[in-house]
């Protein structure tokens, strides 16, 4: 007998025909549900190769092994029984062609219904579509950005110092916020303020990122170049959804064209912007501040120290070389309009601030007010368009408990600088102070728009919000304040009171803890006591004891007004000394020389109850601005 009649005779080729087909089918199955199950290529490497390995042990076992109908059974036992195996056999036959019929029903199948060109074309349409879709949901999300972005607005870029010397940066500075303030008074462009801008001086954002955190449709570079009598100003203004630039200019002139060249560039962005330049606006920003380079230089160098800061917390030295500045400026061109303006401006922070005595107070609070009327005057008069006089005017009305001659100020400075983040902060300070809520929300979020980085309009948005009884609001926005500027005290004491408000004292204690760490030591002594106040009402008398006697202290050298020592008397729990000390207060607003305390006072802003008593309520009405 031969060995392939053997093998015929022993089914072993019809064994390794159906292991074959079965084997085919298998891996044709499972490479398609392993792929759609997240199995890897090797797991199904990893089949194949136990299948392939699988095949000689089967053919040895149907060599030694035969189907019958009465189960598989050894070669040799049905050799000696002669037990038949056709039947078997055709069995056997019948299960390869079952096993071969379903391999041709899948190799059809695959063909025409899981054709993988059209698979493939059907998967790549798939993609596609979702291509598309994704586009288009980032469509609608930069056109809802575009959406939120201040109409006609435009972000300026801190301008690089090319100067030779380093010194000059102050130059370029000034270069920077001249231009700033011209376009903040066009009516119809929105312009953010430097002090928002000063956040991006080191940061290294692409544009787009910062025009999207700014909410502006286009950003501006440029740089300075100060040099003996030539200066030269290079400028750009570019989209940020492509950044592509839109326009450039490069100006080299004398120093004393510099005037001509903010003008233009103040010009150009408007056309740009498409804006709508009144004639008022239009013989605004064409108006020239000084005859004087060399007194533009130097009021420029009084506006670094501005910056500064010069308000609560700058030292009375620090002011004192401001006016310096401005003194030689007005020297070299005593019609610096401008520079008289803000020359008023500091003595009404010197009126707020300056640490004189309790005697001295009288005869300082009369001769500041004159120097500032006289010089806000002149500065009026020379240019009945300063915005600057107008909202010093309006400062010093309200100080003094003038009503209607601030709102009417104040009014007058908004008229011609109306996207002046600073005029803005005053205007809705003074509708505050008169219970007009709505309106000071709306004039603060504005404000916020156009200066969304500083911590000073943050502030008053927050102070806003609170006062309107929006406390959880206003601790969202303070939370901000002091997120992008984590030494503003001024803010972790406003987040105290709403934290407070909201009956969330332990916030409340490490907003107040927080603002003792970030006062200097010749802090006003009015923050020290709403300290006092606030410890108070938190149940920390040992706490408030010490505020009030920091306030104590600084009595001794320096004028405490009567608002603040009734602050710090009610931390101690003294609430009839509080209440003769305010009464004192309405009956003679002249002895009040920082009226915020005052003001806090009459709104309840730390909601202390026993200020809701009858008694207060009076002397608290009396207090109305």
């Amino acid at each position: 007998m031969s060995l392939l009649t053997e093998l015929k005779r022993r089914d072993v080729i019809r064994v390794a025909s159906a292991y074959i087909v079965f084997c085919w089918l298998i891996v044709q199955v499972v490479e398609t549900l392993f792929r759609v199950y997240g199995f890897s290529d090797q797991a199904i490497r990893n089949i194949v190769l136990l299948m392939a390995l699988g095949f000689f042990p089967t053919l040895i076992l149907s060599w030694i092994f035969e189907f019958t109908m009465d189960g598989i059974k050894l070669q040799s036992a049905i050799a000696a029984e002669g037990v038949p195996t056709k039947h078997a056999s055709k069995a056997f036959d019948r299960v390869i062609i079952l096993i071969l019929v379903a391999a041709l029903s899948y190799f059809l199948l695959d063909k025409i219904v899981f054709d993988p060109a059209r698979d493939e074309e059907k998967l790549s349409a798939a993609r596609q579509a979702a291509k598309v879709e994704t586009l288009a949901v980032m469509a609608e999300q930069r056109a809802h950005e575009l959406a939120l972005s201040l109409p006609n607005s435009i972000a300026v870029m801190l301008f690089e110092n090319l100067s030779p010397d380093p010194e000059d940066a102050y130059f370029a500075d000034g270069i920077h916020e001249s231009i700033v303030n011209e376009l903040a008074r066009i009516n119809d462009i929105n312009v953010i303020a430097r002090t928002s801008m000063q956040r991006y001086r080191n940061l290294d954002l692409p544009i787009d990122k910062i025009a999207q955190e700014l909410r502006v449709e286009k950003i501006m570079q440029g740089s300075v170049r100060y040099a003996g009598d030539r200066v030269r100003v290079s400028t750009q203004l570019i989209d940020p959804d492509n950044d592509l630039q839109i326009w450039a200019e490069q100006y080299d002139r004398d120093l004393d064209d510099i005037f001509a060249i903010q003008s233009e560039i103040a010009a150009s962005i408007a056309t740009e912007l498409k804006a709508e330049l009144l004639p008022t606006e239009q013989a605004t920003i064409q108006e020239v501040p000084t005859v004087s380079a060399t007194a533009y230089a130097a009021y420029l160098k009084a506006m670094s120290l501005v910056r500064k800061g010069f308000r609560v917390a700058a030292r009375p030295e620090q002011r004192a070389q401001i006016q310096n500045h401005l003194d030689e400026a007005l020297q070299l061109d005593p019609n610096f309009a401008l520079a008289q303006a803000w020359k008023a401006r500091i003595y009404v922070a010197s009126r707020l601030y300056d640490p004189i005595t309790e005697l001295e107070w009288p005869d300082f609070k009369h001769a500041t007010e004159q120097k500032i009327l006289t010089l806000a005057g002149e500065a009026l008069g020379r240019n009945p368009n300063s915005g600057m006089a107008h909202s010093v005017l309006a400062d010093l009305y309200a100080h003094n408990w003038q009503g209607k001659e601030a709102e009417a100020a104040a009014i007058q400075a908004l008229k011609l600088e109306p996207n002046n983040s600073e005029v803005l902060v005053r205007q809705a300070s003074f509708a505050t102070h008169r219970d007009q809520h709505k309106e000071a929300v709306s004039l603060m979020r504005h404000a916020v728009q156009l200066d969304p980085n500083s911590g000073r309009v943050l502030h008053e948005l927050g102070y806003a919000l609170h006062a309107s009884k929006e406390f959880q609001q206003a601790s969202e926005v303070l939370r901000r304040c002091l997120t992008l500027n984590p030494t503003e005290a001024i803010c972790s004491v406003m987040l105290a009171r709403s934290e407070f408000a909201q009956g969330n004292h332990d916030a409340s204690l490490a907003a107040l803890k927080l603002t003792e760490s970030l006062l200097p030591d010749d802090a006003a002594p009015g923050i020290r006591g709403e300290i006092a106040w606030g410890y108070g009402l938190l149940g920390y008398p040992a706490e408030a004891a010490r505020a009030y006697e920091q306030v104590r202290v600084a009595a001794q050298t320096r004028y405490v007004d009567p608002a603040v020592w009734a602050w710090a008397s009610m931390g101690i729990g003294e609430y009839d000394v509080a209440l003769k000390l305010l009464r004192q207060a309405a009956d003679n607003t002249d002895l009040i020389q920082d009226p915020y305390p005052t003001h806090f006072i009459r709104e309840n802003s730390w909601s202390d109850p026993r200020l809701e008593t009858a008694a207060f309520i009076k002397v608290r009405e009396r207090l109305r601005l």
